[in-house]
C-alpha cells in the first residue's frame, strides 16, 4: 500500500469514491456507481470486505444499492433513495468540522498514485454498464 502512495492510519480498512464523469451520469440517472478500494494493497479480497462496508453503511441509512457482492463489481447507488423514512435528510449539509472529525482516522492517499492505480485497472478492460 505504501508504494501505492496509499497509508492507512487508525485501522483503516479502504476507500470510497466516484469520478467526475460518474457524478455528472448521476445528476441525469440519479444512480452514482462508487468505486472502492481495499486497504492495505487493493487486492480483490480487501475490495470486498471494504465495499461490504460501504454498502451496509448505506443500506442502513435508508437507500438502495445493486451489488453482486464482488470485489470487482462496482456497487451502484440510487440516490431517489426510495428507502428513505423519517429522520433521513438527503438535504443535509456537513459542515467543515464535522468532516474533518469523521476523516480524522481516514487514510493519507497520495492522489497522483492513487490516480495511476485506477488508470492501471480501467485500462484492463473495465466496462460502465452504464456506457452504451
Amino acid at each position: 500500500m505504501a508504494e501505492a502512495g496509499i497509508v492507512a492510519r487508525g485501522g483503516g480498512v479502504g476507500l470510497c469514491y466516484y469520478t467526475e464523469q460518474d457524478g455528472k451520469r448521476a445528476k441525469r440517472t440519479s444512480r452514482l456507481p462508487l468505486g472502492v478500494w481495499g486497504a492495505p494493497d487493493g487486492d480483490q479480497d480487501a475490495t470486498t470486505r471494504t465495499a461490504t462496508l460501504v454498502v451496509e453503511h448505506f443500506r442502513q441509512h435508508g437507500f438502495a444499492v445493486e451489488w453482486d457482492g464482488s470485489g470487482t463489481s462496482r456497487p451502484v447507488l440510487d440516490l431517489r433513495n426510495p428507502l428513505a423514512g423519517p429522520g433521513v435528510r438527503r438535504d443535509r449539509v456537513v459542515t467543515r468540522e464535522q468532516f474533518a472529525d469523521g476523516s480524522a482516522n481516514a487514510p493519507v492517499v497520495d492522489a497522483a498514485r492513487f490516480r495511476a492505480d485506477v488508470d492501471s485497472d480501467m485500462d484492463r478492460g473495465f466496462q460502465d454498464p452504464y456506457e452504451v
